[in-house]
């Protein structure tokens, strides 16, 4: 994941009645004085509000990325940092849904514009954008990325958690993940969930952001790449282990995930066997 961290800024000033673009992509840190805040679509649908009448914003974590229209009010306790990224970043704002998404190679999936701390959060996260800005500002390159990775960890703070993941979408991912000779078919493991394959399928896009089919081909993937980096088995074994009737499937796996051949990707991975 490439990160790049121009600069980090610290603002302590009250403002009132304040609206801007934001022309970049960043990390931010509300630690006190936020009285009011709205963010709006170019189109001017309402993303996000609050109007405390005076009293302040609990602390948070926020994303900010161009193509929103924000207003805000601090007052005199204001203590906020911004973390300001170098383009291209790892995730990006989607206009039509109005929210932030991360990329990877695994399939884009949403992201947490703002994460809502508990006020004892606040110090050591300071700490660590104090540490961020003085890392970002020496001139040793280490140092620098040091500070990049730092920051980057911070993005795990904005992927979802799910709590209360809808048990049928949860016993199916178990039952996938249980298939380890991938030989029971998806129509066969809905049924031994208890349901349909059409509404499991839906139930199971709605809660963990991809089908069954996708999911399932990814923990191939992962079992495959273990196969090739992990034994010395023949591309046809591994196609074997891994449930698949064809050398030529495996290969238009191997194509399409690693834009690459089976037998260079044996290569790269084995080559320090």
């Amino acid at each position: 994941m490439e990160l790049v961290v121009e600069a980090v800024n610290k603002y302590d000033t009250p403002e009132r009645g304040i609206a801007y673009r934001p022309g970049f992509y960043g990390i931010g840190l509300n630690i006190s004085g936020l009285i009011y805040a709205e963010t709006c679509a170019d189109d001017g649908q309402l993303l996000r509000s609050y109007h405390g009448n005076g009293k302040e914003e609990p602390p948070s974590l926020s994303l900010a990325t161009p193509g929103k229209i924000c207003h805000f009010e601090y007052n005199e306790h204001r203590e906020n940092w911004i973390i300001f990224l170098r383009e291209p970043v790892p995730f990006y704002y989607d206009r039509n849904t109005g929210k932030i998404f991360m990329r990877s190679h695994a399939g884009d999936f949403p992201l947490r514009s703002r994460v809502p701390l508990d006020r004892e959060e606040t110090a050591p996260l300071r700490r660590l954008f104090q540490e961020i800005r003085h890392k970002t500002q020496s001139g040793l390159p280490h140092e620098h990325a040091d500070a990049e990775l730092l920051a980057a960890q911070l993005l795990r703070r904005f992927i979802p958690r799910k709590e209360n993941i809808h048990s049928a979408a949860v016993k199916l991912k178990e039952l996938i993940d249980a298939d380890n000779l991938l030989r029971q078919s998806l129509e066969e493991l809905a049924q031994a969930a208890g349901y349909s394959r059409d509404h499991i399928r839906q139930l199971f896009v709605q809660e963990y952001g991809l089908t069954p089919g996708e999911y399932r081909t990814r923990q191939r993937l992962a079992l495959i790449l273990q196969l090739i980096s992990g034994t010395d088995m023949s591309l046809k074994e591994i196609a074997e282990k891994a449930g698949i009737a064809h050398a030529s499937y495996l290969n238009q796996l191997i194509r399409k995930y690693y834009h690459t051949t089976p037998k260079e990707l044996c290569r790269r991975l084995r080559q320090g066997a």
